[in-house]
Order: structure tokens, then sequence, then C-alpha cells
């Protein structure tokens, strides 16, 4: 995982990732809740705490194991029968909405995430979830 990654690299693969991979439209990446977290994502990228391999996967090294895991790598595409977890959380628990986009983008059982991921990594997990919840 590399460590501390120049600014304008990060800001080369973030959209890398954003536009040429998850298709995300420039017009999109302009509102409010995109913008929050795309800083966010980049200080990551600049930190290390994410990179972005080849395919378009996002390993996000964790700050404490989940288990065994010391890091998860997000897929960059969901497909419709994926969003059918998410059908499981209430409407407005953003934070259950975010779990199961988080567990479907890892592999990672839901109830593990919800037992056991500790809340900074859990921040961070977020911030990826958050391009899957923007319309």
């Amino acid at each position: 995982m590399r460590e501390h990654l120049p600014a304008e690299q990060a800001q080369i693969e973030f959209e890398r990732w954003a536009f040429d991979i998850k298709k995300i439209s420039r017009l999109k990446m302009e509102k409010k809740e995109y913008q929050d977290n795309k800083e966010v994502f980049i200080e990551n990228l600049i930190e290390g705490i994410f990179s972005i391999d080849e395919e378009g996967n996002i390993i996000h090294k964790l700050a404490f194991p989940l288990g065994d895991r010391t890091e998860l790598k997000y897929k960059p595409r969901l497909i419709g029968r994926e969003f059918a977890s998410m059908s499981k959380a209430k409407d407005g628990d953003h934070v259950g909405k975010a779990l199961s986009i988080i567990s479907e983008l890892a592999g990672v059982n839901r109830g593990l995430l919800m037992q056991q991921m500790d809340s900074n990594d859990l921040a961070n997990a977020q911030v990826v979830a958050g391009f899957y919840m923007v319309g």
C-alpha cells in the first residue's frame, strides 16, 4: 500500500476511478453530496488509506483488523441483484444502507461489519458507499 501519494496524483487517480471506471458524469460530480465524499476520498488516497488497482477496485487499508482482514477490497460497480440487500435497511437508516453497500462491494458479511468494524474504518468505508447512494 502506498503512503503519502502526492495530491496531484491522488486527484488523477480519483478522476480515473470516478469518470473512467465508475462512469459518474462530471455534472453529477458537481453535486454537494459527491463533492464532500470526493474531498475525503482524495485525502484517503494521499494518506495511503485508499488505493485503486488497475481493475478499479478500491483497496481500503483498515486502521483496525476486521476479523483476520487488514484491508477491504471494494469492487467498482454493483449490479441490480446486489441492491436487494439494501432493502433490509429502513428508510432514513443511512448507516444501515451504507453497511449493506459496503457488504456488497467488499464481499463481507453485513453482520461482521455491524459488530466488529471500527468507527474510523466505517467512516472511511461510508465515503466509498456514498458514491453508490447518491442518485
